[in-house]
């Protein structure tokens, strides 16, 4: 019976959709090895093919690393290189004239990405949720109290078309595109649907009208790898002051 129904969950899983959310996270180990019950032993057999693959497909290179990318606040290495080609991925897949990209910090779960080798696995570690790509059509009054609030916590990934400085918590000097903030015009901002349905305390984002892609940021963070990649380069970022803190 034991043996029966974990044979079912790996039918189940097998068989469900790859498109998961995070809603909550709680986690438990339970190891599998050579010296477990005769059931698990025979468990270990059956799933040893399938682990056999998965290791080799997340061990797989994707792309290398000119050096260190580190995550950091205001803005850093590994935050600036993720929300620039997230951006760049996004209007090459949808073709959307998108003007700025954010994506909130504690959603990026690795705090660097290492010099060298870029595996798939690396990927999902930086971005293990199945995020989808959400564009916002936000008033430039609603992106100033959007900005507002990734300045109280220091900063988020911003793409390089978006640029202001915190002060006082505050965003202050906000531009777009090199154009100072429009108070009634439109702009057309991506971002996580966590983040547009109101995850990190973004509820006012809510009731903005949004369209949401069947595009995940990992994969729009693995089509810019695979173009560096493609045209013989190494991934690469630098600082360039898109946030910064006033004293």
């Amino acid at each position: 019976m034991k043996k029966f129904a974990y044979l079912s969950i790996i039918f189940l899983i097998s068989c469900s959709p790859k498109i998961w959310h995070k809603t909550a996270i709680s986690s438990s180990n339970t190891r599998i090895n050579e010296s477990a019950s005769s059931v698990d032993s025979s468990l270990v057999r059956l799933i040893l093919p399938y682990r056999v693959e998965q290791e080799n497909k997340m061990n797989s290179k994707v792309g290398e690393n000119e050096s260190k990318l580190e995550k950091g606040k205001p803005e850093s290495t590994l935050t600036n290189w993720l929300s620039d080609i997230v951006e760049e991925s996004v209007k090459l897949k949808t073709a959307d004239n998108i003007d700025g990209t954010l994506m909130n910090y504690g959603g990026i779960r690795s705090n660097y990405l290492a010099k060298g080798d870029v595996t798939l696995g690396n990927v999902f570690e930086l971005m293990p949720f199945d995020n989808l790509v959400v564009v916002l059509r936000i008033t430039g009054t609603q992106l100033s109290v959007f900005c507002d609030h990734v300045a109280v916590s220091g900063g988020w990934p911003v793409s390089k078309s978006v640029r202001f400085t915190i002060k006082d918590k505050k965003a202050n000097n906000i531009t777009i595109k090199g154009e100072p903030l429009v108070a009634d015009k439109i702009y057309r901002i991506c971002v996580p649907d966590y983040i547009a349905n109101g995850g990190d305390d973004c509820d006012f984002l809510k009731s903005i009208p949004q369209t949401t892609y069947k595009y995940l940021l990992r994969d729009a963070i693995l089509d810019g790898i695979k173009r560096t990649t493609s045209k013989g380069d190494k991934i690469t970022s630098a600082l360039d002051g898109r946030l910064n803190i006033s004293n």
